[in-house]
């Protein structure tokens, strides 16, 4: 938590008022962008993926699967669109939503499940 808390710091520290609206300096831009690209991001995307692999092993765990596909939507809304997911005949499927209720899922002839 306290790298999300040390690149939350650096985001607040880039966003002051001269830069959001884009009045401040040439030099403060290049910085900011600097900063950005070189820490923020970087850190972002490694907390990222950190957190989306501790949601997988969770689930791996809770459900007894020692591997699996897990499509995890982490917007803020529900979304109501079709995935199609490729399995081997060998493996099973399970669906579950978002409290863990065991849901519908369709095999189709070729093996994909959606």
């Amino acid at each position: 938590m306290s790298d999300l808390k040390t690149v939350w710091h650096k985001m607040l520290l880039n966003q002051f008022h001269d830069v959001l609206p884009g009045s401040s300096i040439e030099k403060v831009h290049v910085e900011v962008k600097e900063i950005y690209q070189k820490d923020i991001i970087p850190s972002l995307t490694l907390l990222q993926d950190d957190l989306l692999r501790r949601i997988v092993n969770k689930h791996s765990e809770k459900h007894n699967i020692e591997s699996s596909c897990l499509v995890f939507n982490s917007l803020a809304w529900e979304r109501r669109e079709v995935v199609n997911v490729p399995l081997s005949s060998s493996q099973t499927h399970s669906s579950h939503d978002k409290t863990d209720e065991l849901k519908s899922a369709q095999k189709l002839s070729n093996g994909d499940v959606i």
